[in-house]
Protein backbone atom coordinates (compact mmCIF):
# COMPACT_ATOMS: atom_id res chain seq x y z
CA UNK A 1 0.00 0.00 0.00
CA UNK A 2 2.59 2.02 0.85
CA UNK A 3 4.77 1.57 -2.42
CA UNK A 4 1.53 2.30 -4.37
CA UNK A 5 1.01 5.46 -2.76
CA UNK A 6 4.63 6.56 -3.07
CA UNK A 7 4.29 5.48 -7.02
CA UNK A 8 1.00 8.12 -7.40
CA UNK A 9 2.40 10.83 -5.93
CA UNK A 10 5.83 10.48 -7.79
CA UNK A 11 3.34 10.22 -11.14
CA UNK A 12 1.40 13.23 -9.81
CA UNK A 13 5.06 15.00 -9.58
CA UNK A 14 6.23 14.29 -12.79
CA UNK A 15 2.44 15.40 -14.11
CA UNK A 16 3.38 18.62 -12.56
CA UNK A 17 6.97 19.20 -13.95
CA UNK A 18 5.31 18.38 -17.31
CA UNK A 19 3.43 20.91 -16.97
CA UNK A 20 5.58 23.57 -15.80
CA UNK A 21 8.11 22.84 -18.84
CA UNK A 22 5.26 23.49 -21.29
CA UNK A 23 4.63 27.58 -20.99
CA UNK A 24 2.16 28.98 -23.30
CA UNK A 25 3.14 30.50 -26.68
CA UNK A 26 -0.47 31.48 -27.69
CA UNK A 27 -1.73 34.72 -26.01
CA UNK A 28 -5.50 34.95 -25.55
CA UNK A 29 -5.41 38.54 -25.49
CA UNK A 30 -3.79 41.23 -27.40
CA UNK A 31 -1.93 44.03 -25.60
CA UNK A 32 -0.46 47.48 -27.44
CA UNK A 33 2.76 46.64 -29.53
CA UNK A 34 1.88 43.39 -29.59
CA UNK A 35 3.32 40.94 -32.84
CA UNK A 36 5.95 43.52 -33.44
CA UNK A 37 3.18 45.99 -34.30
CA UNK A 38 5.13 49.07 -34.35
CA UNK A 39 8.20 47.07 -37.05
CA UNK A 40 7.30 48.07 -40.17
CA UNK A 41 9.79 45.27 -41.14
CA UNK A 42 7.36 42.20 -39.64
CA UNK A 43 4.67 41.09 -42.01
CA UNK A 44 1.69 40.15 -40.13
CA UNK A 45 -1.18 37.56 -41.05
CA UNK A 46 -4.72 36.65 -39.92
CA UNK A 47 -4.39 32.45 -40.65
CA UNK A 48 -5.97 29.50 -39.78
CA UNK A 49 -4.01 26.12 -38.68
CA UNK A 50 -4.73 23.49 -41.09
CA UNK A 51 -2.05 21.13 -40.18
CA UNK A 52 0.67 20.65 -37.20
CA UNK A 53 3.42 18.35 -36.94
CA UNK A 54 3.23 18.23 -32.91
CA UNK A 55 1.66 19.63 -30.34
CA UNK A 56 3.81 21.18 -28.76
CA UNK A 57 7.19 23.58 -29.83
CA UNK A 58 10.90 24.20 -29.26
CA UNK A 59 14.09 26.42 -29.87
CA UNK A 60 15.77 22.93 -30.87
CA UNK A 61 12.69 21.42 -32.53
CA UNK A 62 10.30 23.66 -33.67
CA UNK A 63 6.79 22.86 -34.83
CA UNK A 64 6.00 22.74 -38.36
CA UNK A 65 2.39 23.80 -39.82
CA UNK A 66 0.22 24.46 -43.00
CA UNK A 67 -1.62 27.19 -42.52
CA UNK A 68 -4.37 29.37 -44.60
CA UNK A 69 -3.95 33.11 -44.59
CA UNK A 70 -6.92 34.23 -44.27
CA UNK A 71 -6.46 38.77 -44.19
CA UNK A 72 -3.09 39.91 -44.90
CA UNK A 73 -2.50 42.93 -41.68
CA UNK A 74 0.40 44.16 -43.04
CA UNK A 75 2.67 42.87 -46.13
CA UNK A 76 3.44 43.07 -49.51
CA UNK A 77 2.06 39.62 -50.91
CA UNK A 78 -2.20 40.64 -50.32
CA UNK A 79 -3.33 37.57 -52.36
CA UNK A 80 -5.57 35.40 -49.82
CA UNK A 81 -6.98 33.23 -49.12
CA UNK A 82 -3.89 31.27 -49.71
CA UNK A 83 -1.93 28.41 -48.41
CA UNK A 84 1.57 28.67 -46.47
CA UNK A 85 3.96 26.78 -44.34
CA UNK A 86 4.66 28.29 -41.10
CA UNK A 87 7.86 27.36 -38.38
CA UNK A 88 6.58 28.06 -34.84
CA UNK A 89 9.64 29.12 -33.17
CA UNK A 90 9.56 30.57 -29.32
CA UNK A 91 10.28 33.86 -29.12
CA UNK A 92 13.45 35.08 -28.22
CA UNK A 93 14.11 36.45 -24.41
CA UNK A 94 16.98 38.08 -23.03
CA UNK A 95 16.06 35.71 -20.15
CA UNK A 96 16.75 32.92 -22.56
CA UNK A 97 20.44 33.91 -23.42
CA UNK A 98 23.83 33.62 -21.60
CA UNK A 99 24.70 36.98 -21.25
CA UNK A 100 23.27 39.28 -23.05
CA UNK A 101 24.18 42.75 -21.25
CA UNK A 102 27.93 41.65 -22.24
CA UNK A 103 27.49 40.73 -25.58
CA UNK A 104 26.93 37.09 -25.27
CA UNK A 105 23.36 36.15 -27.49
CA UNK A 106 23.33 32.62 -27.50
CA UNK A 107 20.53 30.40 -26.08
CA UNK A 108 20.50 28.63 -22.88
CA UNK A 109 21.02 24.83 -23.16
CA UNK A 110 17.79 24.85 -21.03
CA UNK A 111 16.05 27.69 -23.32
CA UNK A 112 17.05 25.26 -26.13
CA UNK A 113 14.78 22.67 -25.21
CA UNK A 114 12.09 24.29 -23.30
CA UNK A 115 8.36 23.11 -24.47
CA UNK A 116 5.90 25.65 -25.67
CA UNK A 117 1.84 24.28 -25.97
CA UNK A 118 0.46 25.26 -29.79
CA UNK A 119 -2.98 26.04 -30.61
CA UNK A 120 -5.27 23.33 -31.81
CA UNK A 121 -5.37 22.44 -35.64
CA UNK A 122 -8.56 24.44 -36.69
CA UNK A 123 -7.53 27.65 -34.89
CA UNK A 124 -7.39 31.02 -36.31
CA UNK A 125 -5.01 32.85 -34.54
CA UNK A 126 -2.52 36.08 -35.58
CA UNK A 127 0.90 35.76 -36.39
CA UNK A 128 3.75 37.62 -37.56
CA UNK A 129 7.74 37.21 -38.84
CA UNK A 130 10.50 39.18 -40.65
CA UNK A 131 11.14 40.20 -42.93
CA UNK A 132 9.18 42.13 -45.24
CA UNK A 133 11.71 41.86 -48.31
CA UNK A 134 13.48 38.56 -46.90
CA UNK A 135 12.36 35.28 -49.14
CA UNK A 136 8.91 34.31 -49.61
CA UNK A 137 6.06 35.43 -47.93
CA UNK A 138 4.39 32.16 -47.80
CA UNK A 139 7.15 30.12 -45.63
CA UNK A 140 6.79 31.96 -42.37
CA UNK A 141 8.66 31.42 -39.79
CA UNK A 142 7.70 33.16 -36.38
CA UNK A 143 9.73 35.17 -34.51
CA UNK A 144 7.09 36.62 -31.34
CA UNK A 145 4.10 35.55 -29.72
CA UNK A 146 0.77 34.02 -31.46
CA UNK A 147 -2.30 35.58 -30.36
CA UNK A 148 -5.48 33.95 -30.86
CA UNK A 149 -7.64 36.04 -33.70
CA UNK A 150 -10.54 38.08 -32.23
CA UNK A 151 -12.13 41.47 -34.10
CA UNK A 152 -10.85 42.61 -30.89
CA UNK A 153 -7.57 41.63 -31.11
CA UNK A 154 -7.14 42.38 -34.46
CA UNK A 155 -8.17 45.82 -33.63
CA UNK A 156 -5.49 46.27 -30.84
CA UNK A 157 -2.72 45.36 -33.49
CA UNK A 158 -3.76 47.61 -35.66
CA UNK A 159 -4.23 50.20 -33.70
CA UNK A 160 -0.16 49.78 -33.00
CA UNK A 161 0.45 49.21 -35.99
CA UNK A 162 2.67 51.53 -38.21
CA UNK A 163 2.55 51.10 -41.85
CA UNK A 164 5.38 48.99 -43.94
CA UNK A 165 9.01 50.73 -45.80
CA UNK A 166 8.36 51.81 -49.02
CA UNK A 167 9.17 48.88 -51.43
CA UNK A 168 13.25 48.35 -51.95
CA UNK A 169 11.97 49.23 -56.02
CA UNK A 170 10.49 52.12 -55.08
CA UNK A 171 13.48 53.24 -53.07
CA UNK A 172 15.70 52.43 -55.85
CA UNK A 173 13.74 54.41 -58.16
CA UNK A 174 13.55 57.55 -55.69
CA UNK A 175 17.53 57.32 -55.07
CA UNK A 176 18.42 57.32 -58.48
CA UNK A 177 16.22 60.60 -59.16
CA UNK A 178 17.74 62.52 -56.97
CA UNK A 179 21.47 61.49 -58.49
CA UNK A 180 19.98 62.01 -62.31
CA UNK A 181 18.13 65.91 -61.12
CA UNK A 182 21.33 66.91 -58.88
CA UNK A 183 23.78 66.12 -61.94
CA UNK A 184 21.40 67.92 -64.47
CA UNK A 185 21.00 70.72 -62.17
CA UNK A 186 24.99 70.66 -63.05
CA UNK A 187 24.94 70.31 -66.33
CA UNK A 188 22.43 72.85 -66.87
CA UNK A 189 25.18 75.67 -65.51
CA UNK A 190 27.06 74.56 -67.90
CA UNK A 191 25.43 75.12 -70.97
CA UNK A 192 24.26 78.15 -72.35
CA UNK A 193 20.68 79.81 -71.66
CA UNK A 194 19.31 83.11 -70.93
CA UNK A 195 19.04 83.97 -67.16
CA UNK A 196 15.53 83.14 -66.00
CA UNK A 197 14.83 80.02 -68.11
CA UNK A 198 18.30 78.90 -67.01
CA UNK A 199 17.70 80.05 -63.33
CA UNK A 200 14.57 78.43 -62.75
CA UNK A 201 15.62 74.89 -64.53
CA UNK A 202 18.64 74.99 -62.62
CA UNK A 203 17.24 75.28 -59.51
CA UNK A 204 14.01 73.58 -60.20
CA UNK A 205 16.32 70.55 -60.63
CA UNK A 206 18.54 71.26 -57.01
CA UNK A 207 14.96 71.98 -55.50
CA UNK A 208 13.37 68.53 -57.03
CA UNK A 209 16.43 66.28 -55.33
CA UNK A 210 15.49 67.47 -52.10
CA UNK A 211 11.76 66.63 -52.59
CA UNK A 212 12.76 63.24 -53.59
CA UNK A 213 14.64 63.03 -50.84
CA UNK A 214 12.00 63.57 -48.24
CA UNK A 215 9.80 60.99 -49.63
CA UNK A 216 12.71 58.87 -50.02
CA UNK A 217 13.06 59.29 -45.98
CA UNK A 218 9.37 59.17 -45.54
CA UNK A 219 10.03 55.40 -46.71
CA UNK A 220 12.45 54.46 -44.18
CA UNK A 221 11.51 52.96 -40.66
CA UNK A 222 13.16 54.63 -37.18
CA UNK A 223 14.10 50.63 -36.85
CA UNK A 224 16.60 50.83 -39.74
CA UNK A 225 19.71 51.81 -38.08
CA UNK A 226 21.85 50.89 -40.52
CA UNK A 227 22.42 53.60 -43.05
CA UNK A 228 24.70 52.84 -45.42
CA UNK A 229 22.84 54.54 -48.36
CA UNK A 230 23.53 57.53 -46.84
CA UNK A 231 27.15 57.70 -47.87
CA UNK A 232 25.71 58.46 -51.27
CA UNK A 233 22.63 60.72 -50.45
CA UNK A 234 24.02 63.39 -48.03
CA UNK A 235 27.06 64.29 -50.61
CA UNK A 236 24.40 64.38 -53.04
CA UNK A 237 22.37 66.64 -50.82
CA UNK A 238 25.62 68.97 -50.35
CA UNK A 239 26.13 69.30 -53.73
CA UNK A 240 22.41 70.14 -54.27
CA UNK A 241 22.68 72.79 -51.48
CA UNK A 242 26.11 74.07 -52.92
CA UNK A 243 24.04 73.78 -56.43
CA UNK A 244 21.61 76.67 -55.12
CA UNK A 245 23.91 78.53 -53.72
CA UNK A 246 25.86 78.27 -56.79
CA UNK A 247 22.22 79.15 -58.63
CA UNK A 248 21.12 82.14 -56.63
CA UNK A 249 25.05 83.87 -56.39
CA UNK A 250 25.05 83.80 -60.69
CA UNK A 251 21.36 84.87 -60.68
CA UNK A 252 22.26 88.01 -58.88
CA UNK A 253 24.77 88.83 -60.73
CA UNK A 254 23.12 88.72 -64.09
Amino acid sequence: MFKITQIAFLIIILINISALSADELVMSTARPGDLASSNPHFVIVHAEILELSAAKTSIDNPAKAKIKIIKVLRGRNKAVPREATAQFNPPLKHGMMIDPKNGNYEIKPEAKVKQYEMPEIGSQVLISYCCLDDGDENKISTQTSVIMWSSQNEYTIREEMVPPEASPKVQGFLLTGIVIATFFGFILGLKEMKGKTKFILRSGAFIISFILYFIYESGISIHTNIRVDLLIIYPLLLLNFVGLIWVLISFGKS
